[in-house]
């Protein structure tokens, strides 16, 4: 009894949750290893400037990864049908998602490709962008439904198509193999879960209540994105290639983060204000240690693995901004979970903003080392900003916050 009690206590301190969240940051952890072993994999056979071609595909994969979601991973927890019902909402949006993700994935290639062959590349991999927002969506689910083991199963899905897609010499093909794993990933994973089709009656309006929540998002993936071409005009894919690697080390130190926030969800919809003081707590916690680990970790992989000895550097600077951007999101997801909507919006749209003005300046003027700068004082300053607005003296906050609301 007394072990259980420990990792229970474990998780509670670290994670903010209890074992659930250990189990879905699991599969998260798992998920971004998929992430390293892809950008290893493409370094090691198909070079860094391969590497930029995937850098370049992730601009469609985040805006879809966000939009395809409908939402829905926020708004489950708030609606008030049986679980058959929700699980049907996530796989309608699936299906509605599909076509504009395929017309997206083949007007960005045709757009953003050097060559035929790197269009074709771009596009697939795109396209393979569904399995981002499906698994945000079906982990939401397994959450709800207690069914968190079986999160493990699309990014599980991933690492074999990575690597059955590693004996090809061709890039295009291993393109081809990772688009075909991911989907069978997700249709496992809806093939698990019960399903009523009653709830296409509903789909409509519980899509549209959705998509309310993904507005900040939104502008935030949309500066995100806007930020990564203006560099692929500033920088040589050799460099954008070096700058995909450390965007991947950071969301390597990010996902735990997020994993927790999405586990303990439902509970800061119904929780006090003091519960999220003692999540964010956990989340600066975490935020640290992960930002220490993954530096360390940089220092082998960009000798050994990338073949960057100067990835280190970079990686040690954007680490410095870790608790800064998980107070962000936390402030952030907060709100949303209490249905401060417009006040999550303005902060978000106020952060993308600024942050793509700042930090595309600095980009300009200091090349990549000058973004990676750039990047960590502006998440240190605008964290400090938000812990003013949402965690400020009581009165202050419920009084800004009203007066948001008002407006």
């Amino acid at each position: 009894m007394r072990a259980p009690s420990a990792l229970h206590k474990l998780c509670e301190r670290i994670l903010g949750g209890d074992v659930s969240s250990l189990m879905n940051v699991s599969s998260r952890l798992l998920q971004n290893a998929n992430g390293f072993l892809l950008t290893a994999i493409v370094a090691h056979r198909y070079g860094l400037d391969a590497v930029g071609t995937l850098t370049l595909a992730a601009v469609p994969i985040t805006l879809v990864a966000l939009g395809g979601t409908f939402g829905l991973h926020f708004r489950f927890a708030q609606i008030n049908e049986a679980k058959p019902i929700l699980n049907s909402l996530g796989l309608i949006s699936a299906a509605v998602s599909f076509p504009a993700i395929l017309a997206l994935s083949v007007a960005f290639g045709m757009a953003a490709g050097h060559s035929q062959e790197e269009q074709f590349q771009i596009g697939v991999v795109a396209l393979s962008s569904i399995f981002f927002s499906q698994s945000n969506v079906t982990n939401a689910l397994q959450i709800l439904q207690n069914k968190v083991a079986q999160s493990i199963i699309p990014p599980s899905l991933n690492t074999i198509g990575l690597l059955a897609g590693a004996f090809s010499h061709d890039f295009s093909v291993f393109c081809v193999c990772l688009l075909v794993f991911r989907l069978l990933g997700i249709a496992i994973a809806y093939a698990l879960l019960p399903h009523d089709f009653r709830a296409i009656r509903q789909a409509p309006a519980q899509l549209r209540a959705g998509m309310r929540y993904l507005f900040a998002d939104a502008v935030l993936v949309l500066s995100d994105n806007l930020l990564i071409l203006l560099c692929s005009s500033i920088l040589g894919r050799s460099e954008l290639g070096v700058l995909g690697i450390c965007r991947q080390l950071m969301t390597a130190s990010d996902t735990p983060g997020w994993a927790s926030l999405q586990s303990v969800y439902p509970k800061l919809v119904t929780g006090s204000d003091a519960y999220f003081r003692g999540v964010a707590r956990s989340m600066l916690l975490l935020s640290t240690v992960l930002g220490i680990v993954v530096t360390i970790v940089a220092v082998p992989a960009g000798m050994t693995v990338f073949k960057t000895p100067h990835l280190w550097f970079y990686t040690a600077i954007l680490m410095a901004s870790a608790p800064a951007r998980y107070f962000v999101v936390s402030a952030e997801t907060y709100l949303k979970a209490k249905g401060r909507i417009k006040f999550a919006n303005r902060l978000s749209s106020i952060r993308a903003a600024a942050g793509f003005a700042t930090i595309g300046a600095v980009t300009a003027v200091g090349g990549l080392t000058g973004h990676v700068v750039a990047f960590t004082c502006f998440f240190i300053v605008f964290a400090f900003i938000e812990f003013a607005l949402v965690i400020g003296s009581g009165g202050t906050r419920a009084a800004i916050l009203k007066a948001r609301e008002a407006t």
